[in-house]
């Protein structure tokens, strides 16, 4: 097993005829923590091997460089600490980072792979109380040992007569000796790369093993008389998933930048891939910027399945802001009379994008036919931020005179002598919009010439 057990633990579970069992058949018994009631070794375990006679169960603990040594009940199948077997103690080599372990089928010998140390160390098994005696141990680079570097599995044949173990560079090949269980190096079979998991058919016909960094199982056909490999199949998952419904390229106006579409994915083999999306943008933080409102914006989609294979899709959406504001509300054209001021109504803007666009206005004045008469037009246009200008709108005014001019100096109407008519006196006018108004002066007599 190469499944970590988390909490520095080992947890011990029995299928038996309990009234405890859980819906799944099986029924707790205890848990064996590193550290805890004299029990060492279980650092960071990894990996365990059982006898065959069901007596010992071995654990391989990486943190401590170490096999925990534990006997079984057979009866009730629990778990009692015998002793550690670590790294540097006892003469014991090559157990650094120690990762995975396996019995011998004749439950003589146990065989432990030493990750960091590049190692397969031997040990022999007690049959009757399952203690282990360091034997020896088998390095990669020594002794024109290859494929132990960065050991991770050990499996040994059903006849016990090859283990195998395996490396970054591939499967290492050794001949056991039933007797003293040491190891003579026969070969390293490199059909596979970094494979990282290995398993025996029963009558020891065809090994079996995975590599996680190629997504990849192999097949061998072993030779029963030395032990060594032909590949003869891989299957391997090499194929990205494939993205249905990644949106093509398109072009949108700043108010209808489109949701992220649903983008699903189909594999060859994982029936789920995963997708996941990442969305950039080159969009302006500032409201008062062209750029707020015309950028783009880049999606990009991949899927990925369970073997790490991934493909990507991307859309790239153009953000513009060509439609230009609209005016409304500006003051109806009117008439006023002098000498009063015109004064405009002022319309708003509203845009499909910018909160604010800029409103700006001209003024067109046109003389009337009198002085102090004349026609205001004001003109309004609004501008976005990004140029797009409005249609304008106006309002004019009328400026009238209704208003006759005032005489100022007019005298009374009075009786005089006939050697005493006064000359005509001198009259002026003022007006609410002509500066200066003509007075003109009419005289009529009713004297008789005779």
């Amino acid at each position: 097993m190469t499944q970590r057990l988390h909490a520095l633990t080992l947890a011990i579970l029995l299928a038996t005829a309990r009234p405890t069992l859980a819906a799944d058949g099986l029924a707790y018994l205890s848990t064996h923590h590193d550290g805890t009631a004299g029990v060492n070794g279980l650092h960071s375990a990894q990996a365990l091997a059982l006898s065959p006679d069901g007596t010992s169960l071995y654990a391989a603990g990486s943190g401590d460089s170490a096999l925990a040594v534990f006997s079984v009940d057979p009866a009730t199948g629990g778990l009692a600490f015998l002793e550690e077997d670590k790294q540097g103690s006892a003469g014991i080599e090559g157990l650094g980072g120690a990762s995975a372990v396996a019995v011998s089928p004749d439950g003589a010998n146990v065989y432990a792979a030493g990750t960091q140390d590049d190692s397969l160390a031997v040990f022999v098994r007690d049959a009757g109380t399952g203690a282990l005696a360091f034997v020896e141990r088998e390095r990669d680079s020594v002794d024109a040992v290859t494929g132990l570097a960065g050991v991770s599995a050990v499996a040994i044949s059903p006849d016990g007569t090859n283990v195998y173990a395996t490396g970054t560079n591939g499967i290492a090949i050794f001949l056991r000796d039933a007797n003293a269980g040491i190891l003579t190096f026969m070969g390293a079979d490199t059909g596979l790369k970094s494979p990282q998991a290995l398993a025996i058919s029963p009558d020891g016909s065809h090994l079996y093993a995975a590599s996680g960094s190629n997504n990849a199982v192999a097949a061998f056909v072993r030779d029963p008389s030395t032990g060594m490999l032909t590949l003869v199949q891989t299957v391997q998952d090499n194929t990205a998933p494939t993205l249905v419904g990644v949106p093509s390229n398109t072009t949108v106006q700043c108010n209808a930048v489109p949701a992220a579409a649903t983008v699903t994915a189909t594999d060859t083999c994982d029936a789920a891939p995963s997708v996941s999306m990442t969305e950039s943008s080159t969009q302006n933080a500032d409201a008062t910027q062209c750029g707020h409102y015309s950028y783009t914006i880049t999606r990009t989609w991949t899927a990925t399945d369970a073997c790490g294979n991934h493909s990507s899709g991307t859309q790239v959406i153009t953000v513009i802001d060509n439609t230009k504001p609209v005016l409304a509300g500006q003051g109806a054209n009117t008439t006023i009379s002098c000498p009063a001021i015109p004064s405009f109504t002022a319309p708003t803007a509203t845009d499909n994008c910018d909160a604010a666009p800029t409103i700006s206005f001209t003024d067109a004045t046109t003389a009337g036919a009198c002085a102090g008469t004349h026609t205001v037009t004001r003109t309004w246009t609004a501008t976005d931020h990004c140029g797009n200008v409005s249609d304008s709108v106006s309002q004019s005014i009328i400026v009238q005179d209704t208003s006759a001019p005032t005489l100022v100096g007019v005298p009374s109407d009075t009786t005089v002598q006939c050697n005493a008519v006064p000359a005509a006196a001198t009259v002026t006018a003022t007006d609410t919009c002509d500066a200066a108004p003509s007075v003109a002066m009419t005289e009529s007599s009713t004297q008789n010439a005779d």
